[in-house]
């Protein structure tokens, strides 16, 4: 699976370069929006803006940066976990442009959504790539379960305590819930677009 592992190689060296996020100056290459700290503020810019500035690539970047040890544990052990299973049915070119496209969409909502480029994580690419695996075998039943019923339920839990106030009290922070949700949203919609795509292939070779 090495489309898997680059993903967590990224994610890795983003986390060691930025020091989880308390490296600021640096921080600011890989956040959605460039920012600056004036006073008390932070001063950015909107993503129409970010764009015709040409740096596409921070549609996709904040995936990469995480705040904290526990954060990029967690992300990586599940991206690992489904990802590596998931790259080796998909191949790794579709599963790829899949993880893209969970990235972009839910980064770009949750900076639309909230207005904060302070926001980052694999999260979004998680849930996605859960929802994904979840789905498939519903659709298609000779599709091999990667994701338990107990496992989705344990997942669509800590979606909704992410929108409580718990995370901040147990010394998580703030959740970038929005993105967590799209990403689901932007899964499940892939699997029902590939399944669509495997049937029409399959009725063109008949």
């Amino acid at each position: 699976a090495p489309a898997t592992g680059v993903v967590i190689l990224v994610a890795v060296l983003v986390a060691f370069i930025t020091q989880l996020g308390s490296e600021l100056s640096l921080l600011s290459y890989f956040t959605i929006s460039p920012f600056d700290i004036v006073g008390n503020r932070i001063r950015f810019y909107p993503l129409s803006e970010v764009l015709n500035r040409g740096e596409y690539w921070r549609l996709l970047s904040p995936a990469f940066l995480h705040f904290s040890v526990m954060h990029i544990v967690f992300n990586t052990l599940w991206v690992w976990d489904v990802g590596r299973r998931l790259e080796k049915i998909l191949g790794s070119l579709v599963w790829s442009l899949g993880v893209a496209i969970i990235a972009i969409v839910s980064n770009v909502v949750q900076y639309q959504f909230t207005g904060n480029p302070l926001f980052g994580g694999l999260s979004g690419v998680v849930y996605g790539i859960i929802g994904f695996a979840w789905l498939m075998p519903v659709l298609i039943p000779r599709w091999p379960m990667i994701i338990s019923k107990p496992l989705m339920i344990f997942f669509m839990v800590w979606l909704a305590i992410g929108y409580t106030q718990l995370p901040e009290m147990i010394g998580l922070g703030r959740i970038a819930n929005t993105a967590h949700t799209i990403g689901l949203g932007v899964g499940l919609g892939l699997a029902v677009l590939y399944w669509l795509i495997s049937r029409f292939t399959s009725l063109k070779k008949i």
